[in-house]
Order: C-alpha cells, then structure tokens, then sequence
C-alpha cells in the first residue's frame, strides 16, 4: 500500500500505533511454530543445548522488556515536568492577555492548547503500556508433562515451553515497543510545537 504526501504529514504529525498484524506478521511466528514442532521431534540439538539457549533468548527478551518499561518510566517523568513548566507559564500569560485578544495572543493561545494535547496524549499512551504487561512464563503446570509430550526428556519438554513462552512474548515486546515509538513522537512533536511558536510569536510581534 503506497502512501501520499498527506497521509505521511498526518503520520508525523499524529502518528498512530499499528495493528497486531503488521507488528507480528503470521508468515514469520509460523516459522517459529514450525520450528518449535520440528525441535519437539528431533534429537538434534542436544537436550542440555537447547534449553541453555532457550534460557537465554527467553532472558533476552525479557531484558528487553525492561529497556521498553525503563524508557516509558523516564518519558512519562519528562512529560510530568513539561506539562507543569507548560501549565505555569501558560496561565501566566493568560492573564496578561487583553479582553480583545490580538493574532499573537491568539496564536499564543493556539499553541498553549496544542501543546497540552501533544503532552496529553503522550501520557496517555505511556500510562496505558504501564498498565498492560503481558508477560508468559514457566509456571508449576509447565513441569508436568503432556499427554502429547510424555516421549520428550525433561530439559527438552522444557525448552520447548521456554522458546514459545519467548515467542508469545516477542508479540506482546513488538506491540509495547510500537506505542513507546508513537508515544515518542508526540512528545518530540509537543516540543517543536513548544519551540517553534516560542520563536514565531516574537517575530509576528515585532513585525506588527
């Protein structure tokens, strides 16, 4: 699907997360089942292997996880802070406006709400990731094996829970890291907003 000139400035301007599907492809996680299959069947490689590797892709991602969390936690903080130091000086200089608002107050007051719905929104998507963790991982259950996996030694049944516990959690790391990315650019566009009409206004002044 190609994309026009105006749908890549409204991509920018207020960029939306993707669907499931485009961020976890069908085509590539069959593979990874296919994979997991052929291993619950193979000898090849060895038991002891295959779960040191499990283990540490498992523990890859879930490093991962915590890198997206760790940088969701310091976007949220930024944005604590801007919109405080936004509030404050914004109410200030809503008072000083005169009952007949001029273009450059009424471009000041066009930013000011712009602004706060960049830092809004960015809020918004940031606590939303805070309170979605989806996280699949080894319980109790996963020791007892299967009707279906009573032929597999213990570290290879165990593997194989490991790699598609790590799977299920490479769609839920792609989504996380989607609305993080989107989150992002709200807020870089909360500040050029911020930045730019800081340095058009006085010009606009000065020229009338």
């Amino acid at each position: 699907m190609t994309h026009g000139p105006t749908s890549t400035i409204v991509s920018v301007v207020w960029p939306s997360t993707l669907d499931f599907e485009e961020l976890n492809p069908s085509a590539v996680f069959a593979k990874y089942e296919e994979v997991c299959a052929a291993l619950s069947k193979a000898s090849s490689p060895d038991s002891s292997m295959l779960l040191a590797t499990a283990r540490q892709m498992f523990d890859d991602d879930a490093a991962r996880r915590q890198s997206i969390d760790s940088r969701a936690g310091l976007l949220l903080g930024a944005v604590g802070v801007a919109a405080a130091l936004v509030t404050g000086v914004g109410l200030s200089s809503l008072a000083s406006f005169s009952a007949s608002l001029k273009p450059t107050e009424w471009l000041a007051l066009a930013l000011y709400v712009v602004v706060l719905i960049f830092l809004g929104r960015t809020a918004v998507i940031v606590l939303g990731l805070h309170g979605t963790l989806i996280r699949h991982m080894l319980g109790p259950e996963d020791l007892m094996p299967d009707k279906g996996q009573s032929g597999l030694d213990d570290e290879r049944r165990i593997a194989l829970e490991l790699l598609g516990d790590t799977i299920e959690n490479y769609k839920a790391n792609n989504v996380a890291m989607d609305r993080l990315s989107v989150a992002q650019q709200s807020f870089r566009n909360a500040v050029i907003s911020l930045v730019g009409g800081g340095a058009v206004i006085p010009i606009i002044a000065l020229i009338q």
